[in-house]
């Protein structure tokens, strides 16, 4: 919005397009979180949270990573042992809920969403403003933990993009309607066998304003509709890439970025009215190992 770029990784790093300025803030990883009420919360290397306000840094080692405002103002986060909040007074604990907390996410009806642990099992827990509801991989899946992104579909399923086995294991993708957990996997549901061990590593997954899934995998491209599963082979696209992050621009376009493997290039592909667009480094493209695009 003020035409600032920040990028984070060891440290958090600031570019100031107007005074094309680059500013360095050791302990400060990330992403952040733009907290639209105290400006970017960023996950502290020696512990707790920091907070930029835009002029100064204030560190708060009591507040655990993550970081969420919910629409009714009131700041979510972990820290001692579980999820806390505050409405703006005292902080109170939500005890026996998690242990600790990976993601935290607010859909269209109000209800807060959480996936974490709690006794080294994964979790998901569902707050309405005045009960909780937890569920557990006896739900969705044993052994299977979720946590890397959640996304909400326009008919207000919620899908859980699970973290990713050693080696070439995956868990492929778990939806959730509101009633029913949904496991997919690539060998069981998309009859692809003979990608199913890479189709099973879901990197990323976008909802677009149709409501239509798109799923980027270590072997390319599946959309969802609702009820089929599609991959996509079409010439120009990137069929077989390695497929590590999804944008859906507001343009209606998809864009995705795609990681060097040792048999396929990488590079970038934009998605729009039917047709496909290859970016490569011969288009000026930096290189053809892309890992992640905003």
């Amino acid at each position: 919005e003020e035409d600032i770029l920040w990028l984070a990784g060891t440290r958090a790093v600031r570019f100031d397009y107007g005074g094309t300025k680059w500013a360095s803030y050791p302990g400060a990883v990330g992403p952040p979180y733009q907290d639209p009420e105290n400006g970017l919360w960023f996950p502290n290397a020696s512990g707790g949270t920091v907070v930029f306000n835009k002029e100064t840094w204030q560190a708060s080692p009591e507040i655990e990573w993550p970081v969420y405002r919910s629409s009714q103002g009131t700041l979510w986060t972990g820290g001692g042992g579980g999820i806390r909040s505050s409405a703006g007074q005292a902080w109170r604990s939500h005890p026996g809920i998690l242990d600790s907390i990976q993601t935290i996410t607010q859909t269209r009806d109000g209800r807060l969403w959480f996936t974490g642990k709690r006794k080294d099992r994964s979790v998901v827990a569902c707050y309405d403003g005045e009960h909780w509801k937890t569920y557990t991989d006896e739900d969705w899946g044993k052994g299977i933990s979720l946590g890397r992104k959640v996304v909400e579909s326009p008919t207000g399923d919620l899908w859980f993009l699970p973290y990713l086995g050693a080696r070439l294991v995956g868990y492929g993708l778990i939806r959730f309607d509101g009633m029913r957990w949904y496991h997919y996997t690539a060998r069981d549901v998309w009859r692809k066998e003979i990608r199913s061990e890479m189709a099973n590593r879901i990197y990323d997954l976008e909802v677009d304003r149709t409501g239509t899934v798109w799923v980027g995998t270590g072997k390319g491209l599946w959309s969802f509709d609702g009820t089929t599963w599609k991959p996509f082979e079409e010439e120009n696209g990137p069929d077989g890439r390695k497929i590590v992050k999804i944008i859906a621009a507001q343009d209606s376009s998809l864009w995705y970025a795609c990681a060097l493997t040792r048999d396929v290039p990488g590079g970038i592909f934009r998605y729009k009215a039917g047709a496909w667009t290859a970016y490569t480094p011969a288009d000026g493209l930096a290189g053809n190992d892309v890992w992640t695009a905003f």
